[in-house]
């Protein structure tokens, strides 16, 4: 729960972050 969360504020604060992040976890 505390990682989703995390990533939730991250997203929002950098929505470019977002596609990076699936990006790599895609591979």
């Amino acid at each position: 729960k505390f990682v989703t969360y995390h990533l939730e504020g991250l997203f929002r604060e950098d929505p470019g972050m977002e596609e990076r992040f699936f990006q790599l976890t895609r591979r």
